[in-house]
């Protein structure tokens, strides 16, 4: 094989997996299967359920092609050449005949599917399930209108995981997009349980990080529908939850990450358990001024003895704030670059903007 046949192989290789799993670049310039035919998938905005339709049958057919294209740009640039083993000259043979079935297979099971306005489809077969109405061969596309009108919505949950997997949770729905298919799930007929976590070390901005991912699987009540996994950032765990009407079962094994204000504020407050307490009638305290919830149960009062221009100062505020609350303030008056010196830093207070540092933090204890 000469270098040129090499090279067209490497670069026919790279090019079917970037139709196949676009890059991020493929998708900024609109170099992808669904942008390239935008005019025949339709808005997906606006009629969800139908533009998926479309878009399983695009893909299956557009990539049934790419073997015999190979094929086809192969021997007009470099001609006919088979090995010269017996065995691998059949086996050639077979590979040509099996790329020129493949748009074949995928053309019959595409008519296969639109017949009855695409009742055959496997999307329209779940829909069909869901129906109130099951022996009713029609009667799928009412629900993909209810689905098509919830999508519509602002009020839905939408992330997007990669070029070929995004999960959509509406208010009565949870969806999640394949290469050829869509799994749909109704909320209030499905079970969530959080299997796993699996976590990724990042860098952004010279900074070393680890992202951690949980595994939820959806186990539909519905009988014929079969379970699926979502996979979605710790961080977004949460959102996840208070979008889902049912509650969402944790196994013991599965331990979520929290966030790095969250914990931080752990550290803070282990930190200002080692300083004096401040003494006051905590009964007269309103609530905390900033989540409302808690009372206040910490006051700024000088005890480091640092000097310069950069000096702490004495806060005459009373205690208005829960050490959680100021422990999230101090975090965000940080350098987000510089995490390791956050216990180190000073911060103003957020009603005198008198300067402290953590070891100006008191806890509050009640007088005798």
């Amino acid at each position: 094989m000469s270098e040129e046949e090499v090279g067209f192989n490497l670069f026919y290789l790279l090019l079917l997996f970037a139709v196949i799993y676009p890059p991020k670049e493929f998708i900024s310039l609109g170099f992808t299967i669904e942008s390239i035919f935008a005019n025949y998938l339709g808005s997906e905005s606006i009629l969800y359920v139908n533009y998926h339709i479309n878009r399983s049958c695009l893909m299956l057919m557009v990539h049934s092609v790419l073997p015999i294209v190979y094929f086809m740009i192969y021997y007009l640039y470099f001609g006919v050449k088979l090995p010269k083993i017996v065995f691998l000259q059949y086996f050639w043979y077979f590979l040509i005949v099996l790329a020129l079935l493949l748009p074949i297979g995928a053309l019959c099971l595409i008519y296969y599917y639109k017949q009855n306005n695409w009742r055959n489809h496997p999307i329209a077969k779940i829909l069909q399930k869901y129906s109130n109405t099951p022996n009713d061969p029609a009667s799928w596309t009412t629900v993909a209108a209810q689905i098509n009108n919830e999508f519509r919505s602002a009020d839905k949950l939408t992330k997007t995981f990669s070029a070929i997997t995004k999960i959509v949770v509406t208010e009565n729905w949870i969806m999640k997009t394949s290469l050829y298919f869509v799994h749909i799930a109704h909320q209030s007929d499905s079970a969530l349980i959080a299997v796993n976590t699996d976590s990724h070390n990042i860098s952004i901005q010279d900074t070393n990080d680890s992202a951690q991912f949980v595994i939820i699987q959806v186990t539909p009540t519905r009988a014929g529908i079969r379970p699926f996994k979502i996979r979605i950032n710790s961080l977004d765990f949460k959102e996840l939850q208070d979008r889902i009407n049912r509650p969402i079962t944790i196994l013991s094994s599965v331990k979520l990450r929290t966030t790095i204000i969250d914990r931080f504020v752990e550290v803070f407050k282990t930190e200002i358990e080692r300083n004096p307490r401040y003494r006051v009638n905590q009964a007269n305290l309103d609530n905390c001024f900033a989540c409302m919830v808690k009372k206040p149960d910490v006051k700024i009062n000088k005890q480091c003895f640092d000097q310069g221009d950069d000096r702490c100062t004495n806060c005459f505020c009373r205690p208005m704030w829960c050490s959680s609350c100021l422990a999230r303030w101090f975090a965000s008056r940080q350098d987000q670059g510089e995490r390791e010196t956050w216990l180190n830093s000073k911060c103003n207070c957020p009603m005198c903007r008198s300067r402290f540092c953590i070891l100006d933090v008191c806890l509050l204890e009640d007088e005798v």
